[in-house]
């Protein structure tokens, strides 16, 4: 309403400007005799300015008065939130006073049955009108909730069609999954899932008919995931959550919530009792059941110890305390189970997407696609567990004390000579760098395993360009993390005119090995898998670091070489374009001998080192062709030396 305003009152002064122009227009033309014709033109160009003149006045007084509108119900809003905050914190400092009377004082029963069911009643009407005029006022909200949950289940009704005729081995699927086996449940729970955002605001009795809309399909999908003997927690919590129903709607009538949570309470001890007997019982099962038993066993004791101090709370009258453990130990029970479910429903749609055409020719996805359902499936629990644990905060009203500490924790400063910086910041700069790394992991990965064999790029060439992609990221995602972590990239430009000046004097050799890593990468004079020899040393190229470079030599052993040897030194490099090479062995024989019964030995002795040398190479995984060998037996004329002796070239 702000920004409306102020370019409303923009138009108006440009209008004012527009109107004095064409007045000055006027009185000019008038002095000057011009035809009456153009002084029509002008009153009609200066009555059409007044004319907007008055609808932008009209505009910006409504607009002004709706401005005032929204400020008076900004405040009542600001007053309401207020209030509801005062309440809380009224209501969490009086949790541990007596604020009613205990449970077998007489005062409790005085009411009749014969009030208790007109308040009921009454609570139940008053209920139902609401949800009656919020239905008449949000009616296309309804319409869009079923038109959600249509399109969903006509989706999975589809997707099961075309997935049926083909095997799980062909597509990855299994057609027991719950989005496939159930998939009108499935699309209620993610119809659902957008209640929040489709029905904002909706009243009580609403939210305990989606709760119950969300609960019934989510315990139909889990019979189809969990064991028969856990099918009782299944059973428990659907009678639980609509006895907690129950209660929430006749929340206004004296006394009977304080009874019904009683029995709700109750019920879970009997149920917690039974969890814990039946985690003790031996089973000769597997590591993954043993484990479950062992989680069972452990919900089972928690929900015993709140149970009983819930229902102590709620004898001696301590009902505030009684009903936020209470209501903090079915809630989060019932949370848990709705979100068990829908993650099942979610994992079998993100292997659906896996399993799609579009993704499924994607070498990487063909590759690995247990792997990245492994990995989304992961995510899908942490999610979970953190929505949960949020759930759970907000339920026993600790969230928001929860993240106000969290914010002073972070908001804490921390007084490193004259920087000044907050443990926030450091855990921002924290998180930076890390996702530096993993970015720069998953980026080498994609090229690696999909981009690269579908390009044909000269040998070393990608070598090189992985390596400039990683340590450009992680220099952009340290600098991101620098300006995280609350640095003025001023100072850091002058720590780095500091550490230039350092790098000059004592890490010369540091920088001129980094230096050098940077021109072997992009003049590219060795590569990943050449043969090389630099003084006494040779072996095949495994590594080519920022820093040194590893060559791995024919006896095994590796040579840590620094960089700016291999720029500066003679270096040889046997395999740079071509894996063919000639190599002269000079022999000395008799003289007088003949030179062509000598070589036919020559050739007669060197076949079984030809066969090794063959071998060698294809366990190298050098160049090994038939050509290369064959020119090994090739062999020049043979020439009488100076001192009588016959000389042969072999190539």
């Amino acid at each position: 309403m702000t920004d409306r305003i102020n370019e409303l009152e923009r138009h108006f002064a440009q209008l004012d400007e527009l109107g004095k122009t064409w007045d000055q227009t006027f009185a000019a033309a008038k002095d000057s005799n011009v035809p009456q014709e153009v002084l029509g033109r002008i009153e009609a160009v200066m009555a059409e300015i007044r004319k907007a003149h008055e609808a932008v006045e009209q505009q910006r007084a409504r607009a002004l008065t709706l401005q005032n509108r929204v400020g008076v119900q900004d405040s009542r809003i600001a007053d309401a939130l207020l209030s509801i905050g005062q309440a809380r914190e009224n209501l969490l400092h009086r949790l541990f006073l007596q604020d009613s009377s205990p449970i077998w004082n007489l005062a409790v029963r005085s009411n009749t049955a014969q009030d208790l069911q007109d308040e009921s009643l009454s609570s139940f009407y008053t209920q139902w009108a609401a949800l009656g005029a919020y239905a008449e006022l949000q009616a296309m909200r309804f319409v869009l909730g079923i038109v959600v949950f249509i399109l969903l289940a006509a989706a999975l009704f589809w997707t099961r069609r075309r997935t049926r005729g083909l095997s799980a081995e062909q597509t990855g699927l299994s057609l027991t999954s719950p989005v496939f086996e159930m998939p009108i449940a499935a699309a209620l729970i993610l119809s659902l899932l957008a209640s929040r955002w489709i029905y904002p605001q909706a009243p009580r009795l609403l939210w305990a008919i989606l709760g119950a809309l969300a609960l019934i399909p989510s315990v139909i999908i889990l019979r189809r995931l969990i064991r028969s003997d856990l099918y009782p927690i299944l059973y428990a919590l659907i009678a639980f959550f609509f006895l907690d129903q129950l209660r929430s709607v006749t929340a206004a009538v004296q006394f009977l919530p304080r009874f019904l949570l009683l029995a709700e309470i109750l019920g879970a001890m009997i149920f917690s009792l039974w969890l814990v007997r039946s985690g003790r019982r031996p089973l000769h099962s597997t590591s993954d059941q043993a484990r479950s038993r062992k989680m069972i066993k452990i919900g089972g004791y928690v929900t015993l110890v709140t149970a009983s101090a819930a229902l102590i709370a709620n004898l001696f009258g301590y009902v505030a305390l009684a009903n936020l453990l209470g209501n903090g130990l079915l809630d989060s029970s019932y949370v848990a189970l709705i979100l068990y479910a829908l993650l099942e429903v979610l994992d079998g749609l993100a292997l659906i997407v896996l399993s799609l055409r579009l993704f499924a020719a994607l070498g990487i996805v063909s590759r690995y696609r247990s792997l990245l359902h492994h990995r989304v499936r992961r995510g899908l629990q942490a999610h979970g567990v953190l929505l949960w644990a949020l759930a759970v905060l907000q339920q026993l009203l600790l969230r928001d004390r929860v993240f106000a500490a969290a914010r002073q924790f972070l908001a804490a400063e921390l007084s490193i000579g004259s920087i000044q910086t907050s443990l926030g910041d450091v855990l921002a700069f924290v998180i930076t760098v890390w996702a530096a790394f993993v970015v720069s992991r998953f980026v080498r990965f994609l090229l690696d395993e999909e981009i690269y064999p579908r390009v044909h790029l000269k040998r070393g060439l990608s070598y090189a360009i992985t390596n400039m992609l990683h340590y450009l990221i992680l220099v952009v995602g340290f600098l991101l993390g620098i300006a995280a972590l609350g640095f003025d990239m001023t100072r850091v430009t002058i720590l780095a005119g500091a550490f230039s000046v350092g790098v000059g004097f004592g890490l010369q050799n540091i920088f001129n090995n980094f230096v050098s890593g940077l021109i072997l990468l992009f003049e590219r004079p060795i590569n990943i898998g050449d043969v090389v020899q630099i003084e006494d040393a040779s072996g095949v190229v495994e590594r080519i670091g920022i820093r040194a470079s590893i060559i791995r030599t024919t006896n095994g052993s590796e040579i840590i070489m620094p960089n700016g040897k291999l720029i500066s030194e003679r270096l040889i490099n046997w395999t740079l374009s071509s894996r063919q090479h000639g190599i002269e062995l000079p022999i000395a024989i008799a003289q007088g001998t003949d030179p062509g019964r000598a070589i036919a030995l020559l050739e007669q002795t060197g076949q079984p080192a030809i066969l090794s040398l063959r071998v060698i190479l294809r366990r190298r995984h050098w160049s090994s062709s038939s050509a290369l060998i064959q020119s090994a037996l090739s062999y020049g004329p043979g020439r009488t030396t100076a001192n009588g002796g016959c000389r042969s070239a072999a190539s």
